[in-house]
């Protein structure tokens, strides 16, 4: 049965019947598998973002000023030093609405349909939709699978020049470290990256549900100073605990980038 079939014989009624029940549950399963897809590309971005972050502003300053590099490090800071998350993944938010609701359509279709509304149906108002928002969905799988291999790619060539000090010992910004005027533990630099970072966890909507409802347990507006303490302990978390198993398949940058050299 093909797309271009406006009848059905029929003799074949029973059996295009189930074969287009089965087409229609076929989209159903790739509608779930890719609602659950876009779940997982903003993991991804999310352990790509933390990444990037990892790096050492000398770093990135090297980047910005290298020719061959300034493309991926635009891309990266694009990326990863935002105020709205919803900036990234509007694209993808609008993907999921338009699947929710082909979904509700796929579970509307009659039961007692013929195998002709079956047939027009899965042509006509279900494989197209189908088939664009596969598509799409490829799309910023891609950009988000661009972003994940610069980001690993940034991050070799950070550890390998810009996290070890002269005596070889390992020297990053966010190395925890002991405030002995407030007996609290803190990061090596408080200021400039991990300013950026918590700019940039502050915009991911987990986040924000987590600061909102710790306040909400206070049962008052909480202060300044308090605000940032829970912020840094939540955006320090990601840090500490990030994982980095991802491997890029990338080489690692000339070691004349170092030195912001062209």
């Amino acid at each position: 049965m093909c797309r271009q079939c406006t009848t059905i014989d029929p003799g074949s009624e029973e059996s295009c019947s189930i074969t287009f029940r089965i087409r229609i549950r076929e989209i159903l399963d790739r509608i779930d598998h890719l609602l659950r897809c876009c779940n997982n590309l903003e993991d991804r971005y999310r352990e790509a973002g933390i990444v990037f972050h990892k790096t050492e502003r000398a770093c990135r300053l090297a980047c910005e000023r290298n020719t061959e590099w300034a493309i991926l490090y635009a891309n990266l800071e694009k990326a990863f030093l935002i105020d709205s998350y919803e900036d990234i993944f509007a694209p993808l938010k609008d993907m999921e609405t338009r699947l929710m609701k082909l979904r509700i359509k796929v579970q509307h279709v009659p039961s007692a349909a013929t195998a002709g509304e079956l047939m027009v149906a899965f042509w006509h108002d279900l494989a197209p939709p189908t088939d664009a928002l596969i598509a799409e969905f490829g799309t910023f799988k891609q950009y988000i699978s661009k972003l994940q291999s610069d980001a690993y790619t940034l991050r070799l060539f950070n550890k390998k020049y810009f996290q070890v000090n002269d005596l070889g010992v390992h020297n990053a910004w966010y190395d925890p470290v002991v405030d002995m005027i407030n007996n609290k533990r803190t990061v090596r630099s408080r200021v400039g990256e991990f300013t950026l970072f918590a700019d940039w966890v502050h915009s991911l909507p987990e986040a924000q549900r987590a600061l909102e409802v710790q306040a909400g347990h206070d049962g008052y507006n909480p202060s300044g100073t308090l605000f940032e303490d829970r912020l840094f302990a939540y955006s320090m978390d990601l840090i500490w605990r990030t994982n980095e198993r991802f491997i890029p398949n990338r080489h690692q940058p000339s070691r004349g980038l170092q030195h912001g050299g062209t």
